[in-house]
């Protein structure tokens, strides 16, 4: 008897369980390495997010050169190494406690000639 109670009891109280929640959706954003005149740059050179929100950052090295260089965020406490001819692909999402303004998205592998890109930060709820 005890035992048909006890089943009855997690019966119910499956059923009454709250939904569970979906998954946040997870936006792409491409950087790529691109020859200028005044040096290699992740291309594009600005992007904007928005705290909380969940990003998939997908990096992509393929000009000739340098066999590697770094993207970095120090922010975001990304660190990784591009690979010519590699994708790399790193979610993460925008903590809420990161202040909007703007961000370096660097290579710490050549910092004097790999130009920086700008992670510009949004409030979140911010228009």
């Amino acid at each position: 008897m005890k035992l048909l109670g006890l089943l009855l009891l997690l019966t119910s109280a499956h059923s009454f369980a709250a939904p569970k929640a979906h998954k946040q959706k997870i936006r792409k954003i491409e950087f790529e390495t691109k020859q200028l005149e005044d040096g290699v740059h992740w291309m594009p050179e600005s992007i904007t997010v928005t705290q909380g929100e969940v990003v998939q950052f997908i990096v992509k090295h393929t000009i000739p050169g340098k066999d590697e260089h770094g993207f970095f965020i120090p922010e975001l406490k990304i660190k990784t190494v591009v690979k010519r001819g590699k994708t790399e692909k790193i979610t993460k999402e925008i903590p809420t406690t990161l202040p909007a303004g703007e961000y370096k998205v660097l290579c710490d592998k050549h910092e004097g000639t790999h130009k920086p890109a700008t992670l510009v930060v949004k409030e979140m709820g911010a228009t």
